[in-house]
């Protein structure tokens, strides 16, 4: 697996948690 495709998968999946989680809080992280 190549560390930058794998650090760019993470990236992408704390992105889009960190979205949902703020958006069920009211739009504050």
């Amino acid at each position: 697996m190549d560390a930058s495709n794998c650090l760019g998968q993470a990236a992408q999946s704390l992105v889009e948690v960190m979205q949902t989680r703020s958006a069920s809080v009211g739009g504050r992280g």
